[in-house]
């Protein structure tokens, strides 16, 4: 899907018509938009149209769904991208790190390929 296309279905399927909220959490991952090149509108903290889709079009350039939505997971891989942005190579050891974290979702299947193995062994 175009990315253009995407962030503005995330605009109008939330009903964004102006500033929601305002609180420090906007205001960092605004301000680390800015860092990065996007346009999120001015560092104060209101989630505005302009915010949502400069969070949208990062979500998308970063194989994220985009929603829009700015949560604190949001800012950690906004930290992140800054991080590689300012030093590669520490980015790519955290890169080679994370790797080896799973999600519970990464886990619990892993956990049923397992236990369908042990089940096609004994049947066996």
């Amino acid at each position: 899907m175009n990315c253009k296309l995407a962030v503005l279905l995330v605009v109008l399927a939330a009903g964004h018509t102006g500033p929601a909220y305002c609180d420090d959490l906007t205001r960092m991952v605004q301000a680390d938009l800015i860092t990065l090149g996007y346009d999120p509108g001015t560092a104060n903290g209101e989630a505005t149209t302009k915010t949502i889709i400069a969070v949208a079009k990062f979500q998308t350039e970063h194989k994220l769904e985009p929603t829009g939505e700015i949560t604190p997971q949001l800012a950690g891989v906004i930290q992140a991208a800054l991080t590689q942005q300012k030093n590669p190579v520490a980015a790519t050891q955290t890169a080679a790190a994370a790797q080896y974290y799973t999600t519970p979702e990464q886990e619990q299947a892993a956990l049923r390929t397992r236990q369908q193995a042990c089940l096609q062994e004994k049947a066996a």
